[in-house]
Formats: structure tokens, C-alpha cells, sequence
């Protein structure tokens, strides 16, 4: 059973073998199905044919190592990421992530932040 009052998730962002802790992180998996009416019966035959997942990550701090590992040197994101976040039911890991957007936030008063927006095509429950 699912622990009611849980306040948050250990997260780890893999990047070319290396672990970058955050510190929030919100996703979402969808699953895409096709149809196929080219049967005898009179029903129509659905089937899942693939999960696909996007969310983002934040994580406190600027978090100069954390760009140096999601982008090259001209900007562009690199390959090869694998986001993985545990909890009290398990874990959910998701593998060939694309960066969509890399952020900043420097608040005056408050901590800096370091958000990543991102889709991936695989999908595991763990």
C-alpha cells in the first residue's frame, strides 16, 4: 500500500554514467493504441503499441555541473540520458530522453533553481 503521506521522491538524472540528484520532479506517461476493424467480429480490436512519457525536473542550486552534462559545447542537448525517480511504491525510469528546455530561475531572496523540461520514448516501471 502506497504510503497516503508521502511528501516527495528521491530523483536521479543519469547522464553519461554520471548521477545528478533533483529535487522535484512532475511527469506524466501516455500510452498510445491502435485500432484495427479487419476482423470477423463485431467488435473492434484495440492494442496498446507504445508509451510515451514527458514531465520536467527541478533542482536546487545553478547547477553548473548539470548543464556541462546535458549540453554540448555549441548548446545543443546530448543523447544518452536516463531519468530514474524512487518512491515509497517503487520507481519509474525512463530511458532515450530528449531535452525539450533548460531553465534557470535566480530569485533575489531565495534559492536558485535549474528546471528541464523534457519527453522520453521508453518507459519502465521499476
Amino acid at each position: 500500500m502506497a504510503d497516503r503521506h508521502e511528501t516527495g521522491k528521491d530523483g536521479v538524472l543519469t547522464v553519461q554514467g554520471r548521477d545528478v540528484p533533483f529535487t522535484n520532479a512532475d511527469y506524466s506517461v501516455s500510452y498510445d493504441t491502435s485500432a484495427s476493424d479487419f476482423n470477423d467480429g463485431l467488435f473492434e480490436d484495440t492494442s496498446y503499441v507504445s508509451a510515451s512519457a514527458s514531465g520536467s525536473i527541478e533542482a536546487d542550486g545553478s547547477k553548473a555541473e548539470l548543464k556541462n552534462l546535458l549540453l554540448n559545447d555549441d548548446g545543443t542537448p546530448v543523447n544518452n540520458i536516463r531519468i530514474q525517480v524512487n518512491g515509497s511504491e517503487g520507481g519509474d525510469r525512463f530511458t532515450r530522453v530528449k531535452i525539450e528546455e533548460f531553465s534557470r530561475e535566480f530569485p533575489g531572496g531565495d534559492k536558485t533553481t535549474t528546471e528541464i523540461s523534457w519527453t522520453a520514448d521508453r518507459y519502465r516501471p521499476v
